[in-house]
């Protein structure tokens, strides 16, 4: 069976992410810093070994399932019809893990930053890709705004994913801003998409009434 240039790109991540735990163990503290709350303190620990395997597995089980939907979703050909979307938007997510990774090996390696503001920029791109991802995204039953109405009506799929998809953008646009408010770099990640999710679940909904009158009348 052929392995996709999403699924080698993403176990590349992974082997990277293995590496640098493997290089880096015996200069890590025994305790490792793996949370910090909004004033950037610490307020969690994991156990060294926990800490530098569970980024690893993480993507490699982020991996694994986005090699699976394809293959389990009832609608897994229309997954092939936006599968470079599909892919760039795994391999993203991926990489976000060993971009956390890495800023959690930093840190525990004696150099202090505000750890938020400096997750903003990966959390934007990440918005910006599935923006982009979904915006294509025909409908599945794993990726993008999966309501009641969008699942109902293809019209109010595509309308709702060109919407939606554009307002993930804007947010991965405002989610950015967090490099340059660290002070609210955490409202500035979560904010905008929460209420993309509220809005685009209230919008199609409205959008399938709005088509239900019309074909009634």
């Amino acid at each position: 069976m052929q392995v996709s240039k999403r699924t080698l790109a993403s176990l590349a991540l992974v082997a990277a992410m293995v590496a640098a735990s493997a290089l880096l163990y015996d200069r890590l503290p025994e305790q490792l810093a793996t949370h910090w709350n909004a004033d950037n303190a610490v307020d969690d620990t994991l156990p060294r070994a926990l800490g530098l395997a569970l980024f690893p597995a993480l993507g490699l089980g982020l991996a694994g399932l986005f090699a699976l939907v394809p293959r389990i979703d009832p609608l897994g050909e229309n997954i092939a019809e936006f599968r470079t979307a599909y892919d760039v938007m795994a391999v993203t997510s991926v990489a976000l893990l060993a971009y956390v990774q890495a800023l959690v090996l930093w840190w525990n390696l004696g150099n202090e930053f505000a750890v938020s503001a400096a997750v903003a920029p990966a959390v934007a791109a990440v918005y910006v890709v599935s923006g982009y991802a979904v915006e294509r995204a025909e409908r599945n039953w794993f990726v993008g705004f999966r309501t009641p109405w969008t699942l109902s009506d293809e019209r109010v799929w595509e309308r709702t994913h060109r919407r939606g998809g554009r307002l993930l953008k804007v947010a991965g646009i405002v989610a950015a801003a967090g490099v340059l408010f660290p002070e609210y770099a955490i409202a500035l990640l979560v904010a905008p998409i929460l209420l993309v999710a509220a809005y685009t679940t209230v919008y199609s909904y409205v959008e399938y009434r709005r088509l239900d009158r019309a074909n009634a009348g």
